[in-house]
């Protein structure tokens, strides 16, 4: 089936995930919405300073914002290439995170949740840098400090650093100058960002109250119709199996490769947990929690003994996103 054109690794592969990248942003393209930034919570200094770069030129936002979803799919592959947990080197994964892209057309904006994804997933691949490493490994550091800059777009991205502590204690025996080194990356763009608005003679109350604002703030309500509802509760059920296929394999694993696979899934949780505790959470954070979806499920899929349950997964996410798109154009 279609299945093979998107988990190859070769030029024609490539070739048809970026044409349908395009056309799941394609309405965006053609009729580019601004981010709506008025009655949510204020913006982040980093993103706050690209809007003003964008300026009321929404294409251009729409455009960048693509590219980095763009980036953040083929880091998606590539991280698996180097680390090879699933274990076949694929483009599956950057593809399902390409057409999953198209599954809130309303998100495909100027958004802050782009820059702030690829910084976890970078955080990630840090924190699992320091698998075997000897000595201190200041990998903790620098996932942190990219996690915090990820923040200074997205502030709710902030809460996914008990990953970088688990990591820890999962990769690693426990270290205390590892965790404090890990404290000190997380602070430090903070501690700098306070340093320039106090040097340029800024108002530290306004960063503060960004902050603040941030994290108690309520986002603006979502209207989930009954066709994102119903799609919503397939890629649930499908996340479920995957993840049920996993477990029963997982004995079987590599330990790096549980170890990886276990960070993907607290990803998850504590993905779910910010979108129904922290006021400010909203939609957005699909394309933070597609990141473990895209994983598991693309293990499913190679691994599954019948291939025509691989094939009938992956058409099940192709149609869906498909019959988005349609019914968008009508609306």
């Amino acid at each position: 089936m279609f299945i093979k054109f998107y988990r190859g690794i070769g030029p024609g592969t490539i070739l048809v995930t970026l044409v349908s990248a395009v056309l799941v942003w394609l309405q965006r393209f053609i009729d580019p919405l601004s981010l709506d930034v008025s009655s949510g919570p204020e913006s982040m200094p980093l993103h706050s300073l690209s809007q003003g770069l964008v300026g009321q030129n929404a294409l251009l936002g729409t455009v960048l914002s693509f590219i980095v979803m763009l980036t953040i799919a083929f880091y998606l592959a590539n991280f698996n290439t180097r680390l090879f947990f699933i274990t076949e080197r694929t483009l599956l994964p950057a593809s399902l995170y390409i057409l999953l892209s198209g599954f809130l057309i309303s998100t495909q904006t100027f958004n802050p949740i782009f820059p702030a994804s690829l910084t976890l997933i970078i955080a990630l691949d840090r924190v699992m840098a320091s698998y075997r490493k000897t000595g201190i490994a200041y990998n903790y550091f620098d996932a942190s400090l990219i996690l915090s800059l990820g923040s200074l777009f997205y502030f709710n991205i902030i809460w996914f650093y008990p990953v970088i502590i688990i990591g820890i204690l999962l990769i690693r025996t426990f270290s205390l100058r590892e965790f404090i080194l890990s404290l000190f990356g997380l602070v430090a763009p903070y501690v700098i960002v306070f340093a320039i608005y106090y040097v340029s003679g800024k108002d530290l109350a306004l960063f503060s109250g960004t902050i603040t604002d941030n994290i108690i703030k309520a986002a603006p309500g979502y209207y989930w119709s009954p066709i994102l509802i119903t799609v919503l509760l397939t890629g649930v059920l499908l996340f479920t199996i995957s993840l049920s296929h996993l477990i029963s394999i997982f004995a079987t694993k590599k330990i790096k490769t549980r170890k990886t696979f276990s960070l993907l899934v607290w990803i998850a949780i504590i993905c779910v947990a910010v979108y129904f505790i922290v006021p400010s959470a909203s939609v957005e954070l699909i394309y933070v929690v597609m990141i473990p979806f895209v994983y598991i499920v693309s293990h499913f899929i190679v691994f599954v003994k019948n291939k025509k349950i691989a094939n009938i997964v992956f058409a099940i996410i192709f149609l869906a996103i498909m019959i988005i798109q349609i019914l968008a154009i009508y609306n």
